[in-house]
């Protein structure tokens, strides 16, 4: 009886879990040569558009690479923020799915 009642468990989880589409996210790649570099990507990192950009990086610092997984309807968004800042963001990978 026990495994049985696992067995639904697991299922019935399994079941909930919601599938979520990475299509089309890429991920850019930007190095930070300055201390202002730092905070603005800090200031990235920790914003109200953390739900739209995923810095992947703990710790952000001068001359470490940073990466930054960007969702497709906002790509342009932050490549123009990343130049605005004067910021380079290399793409690294076209489609994290």
């Amino acid at each position: 009886m026990e495994p049985i009642i696992i067995l639904i468990t697991i299922l019935s989880i399994t079941a909930s879990a919601e599938y979520v589409s990475y299509k089309d996210y890429k991920v850019l790649e930007v190095l930070p040569k300055s201390e202002k570099d730092v905070k603005v990507l800090n200031d990235l990192k920790f914003s109200d558009s953390q739900f739209d950009y995923y810095v992947w990086s703990e710790v952000v610092s001068v001359n470490r690479k940073v990466k930054i997984m960007v969702e497709p309807k906002k790509q342009a968004t932050l490549q123009n923020y990343l130049s605005t800042v004067g910021l380079e963001g290399e793409m690294i990978i076209e489609d994290f799915d």
